[in-house]
């Protein structure tokens, strides 16, 4: 649903999605945590797209998603 409002068209996605707490689920690619300190988890798509949350975390935390996802 996130994915296919996005396709569909991103400024009215941006409107409804852009700054609200979502729930997303999905089977995640990759799990990175950024030099800035923040958490990107891009969710598995097709070859070309998925869909990407970004948050803030303390280590801590990033360090208990990472050994997860190990």
């Amino acid at each position: 649903m996130l994915f296919a409002a996005y396709n569909e068209d991103e400024t009215a996605a941006d409107q409804q999605y852009l700054g609200k707490v979502i729930e997303v689920t999905g089977t995640v690619r990759e799990l990175v945590v950024e030099e800035n300190g923040q958490l990107s988890i891009t969710l598995a798509g097709d070859e070309m797209f998925g869909v990407n949350c970004k948050m803030n975390v303390d280590n801590s935390m990033a360090k208990k998603l990472i050994k997860v996802t190990e």
